[in-house]
């Protein structure tokens, strides 16, 4: 009875989080869902329509190595160009259900409770959205991924399939973002706790290196290649530019915005701020040390959640979609500290903070970024393509995504393209093209 219950719970949370992806979507632009391809979304695809799959995948797009987008490419490109849309929502929503079932089943299988389980779980689908390609899109899986996977180190799932499950998210997050980095302290971290267990730490510490050994060489590939894409100076300015884009993140999540007329480092809102930032990372630091294994756990998610916002400090991307892992694993943490409590007061706690939390996250639900405005149109975009080869089948032609620019990114020296040829074989609109 209490497993066919759980079983029901998890796919209760699977289906929970593709209908609220997609929900989001349609309640700002219902358009998008079936008229708008998103950059990597596009572009990804594209690349498997014309060019073989080792090179769609380790060819490196802007710096790095973004891998868990290019495999749910995959599925997208065997179907025909008007559906890609609808195919890219529906596989990038298919997938955040993949991930929040993982966490509420890891959650669960180490007792925590019921309410605190399903909110972490459908933290990153119900996050306000801050950057572009959040919601319903294959290129912002990455997160949810670090997210999960950091959970999961935290909290190690010790069975033979936890351990696989477990490696293969920390393989896929590391071999999506650089940001996966900040899982390597809670690896070590894991491998320490259960040294003794198995050898599953040691396989997720595997799995986790692997993917930055990728990662990394992709990067290297990349500098050789351009240096257009670089975000990152490592000028003599580092020291100053650093501090003053980490303090500027740290301020705008708090809500503090300097004057211009009093923005220096000595003024008084961020004096105060930052010895608040000292204060909770102190409180962090003493959860950390406790034996109790939910504020050991809470207190590493919220450490690695400022480790992280030290990267988005660095690279001055404030108010933008950085910020959105650190907010899931601050939000991560504080929920799971809910799970050492005993009697009324966790049961009080653990519905009322999610509710709390929720009441702030409400009114941005419907999903920002360039979901908000109008979109190229794809299927605009594919009738100008096909007007574009009338007459000529030998042609390649370049296909604009959304946002309003073309992607400009090669595949052995071509732009985002796509043959005439193929593009009769792939398209309906194609078919009018002699």
């Amino acid at each position: 009875m209490q497993r066919g219950r759980e079983t029901a719970l998890a796919v209760a949370i699977g289906v929970a989080t593709f209908s609220t992806s997609l929900i989001r979507v349609l309640l700002t632009n219902p358009q998008t869902i079936t008229d708008t391809v998103w950059a990597e979304d596009g572009l990804f695809p594209l690349c498997l329509v014309d060019f073989p799959l080792l090179s769609c995948t380790f060819e490196p797009y802007a710096g790095y190595l973004n891998l868990a987008p290019r495999v749910l490419a995959i599925p997208v490109a065997v179907l025909p160009l008007e559906f890609w849309p609808v195919a890219i929502a529906c596989i990038s929503s298919a997938a955040l259900a993949a991930i929040a079932t993982f966490v509420y089943v890891l959650l669960r299988q180490r007792s925590a409770t019921i309410p605190t389980a399903i909110f972490c779980a459908l933290v990153p689908v119900l996050l306000p959205t801050v950057g572009f390609e959040v919601i319903a899109t294959n290129a912002s899986i990455s997160w949810a991924l670090t997210y999960a996977g950091a959970i999961a180190l935290v909290t190690p799932w010790t069975s033979k399939v936890g351990t696989y499950l477990t490696a293969c998210v920390v393989f896929l997050a590391s071999s999506s973002t650089p940001l996966a980095l900040a899982l390597i302290p809670l690896a070590i971290i894991n491998f320490y706790r259960q040294s003794g267990l198995n050898k599953g730490p040691k396989f997720i510490i595997g799995a986790l290196m692997t993917g930055l050994a990728l990662q990394l060489l992709t990067i290297l590939r990349a500098r050789q290649i351009s240096t257009a894409d670089r975000d990152i100076s490592f000028s003599n300015e580092f020291g100053e530019k650093y501090v003053s884009g980490f303090r500027t993140v740290l301020l705008d999540i708090a809500g503090i915005s300097p004057s211009s007329g009093n923005s220096s480092f000595g003024s008084g809102t961020e004096v105060l701020f930052l010895v608040l930032l000292v204060a909770i990372v102190g409180a962090l630091i003493y959860l950390v040390r406790r034996r109790n294994f939910w504020l050991h756990a809470s207190g590493l998610l919220g450490l690695t959640a400022l480790l992280i916002l030290c990267f988005v400090g660095f690279v001055s991307y404030a108010n933008n979609r950085y910020l959105l892992l650190p907010t899931a694993l601050l939000a991560a943490s504080l929920t799971l500290t809910l799970n050492s409590l005993r009697g009324l007061a966790q049961s009080i706690l653990s519905i009322g903070v999610p509710i709390l939390l929720l009441m702030l996250w409400l009114p941005q639900f419907p999903a920002s970024g360039f979901r908000t405005g109008n979109s190229n149109g794809w299927a605009k975009e594919l009738s100008n393509l096909s007007n574009e080869c009338a007459g000529d089948t030998q042609k390649t032609v370049s296909v604009e995504l959304t946002p309003y620019w073309f992607v400009g990114y090669s595949y052995s020296g071509a732009g985002p393209i796509i043959e005439c040829a193929t593009l009769r074989q792939r398209s309906n609109s194609g078919n009018s093209i002699s």
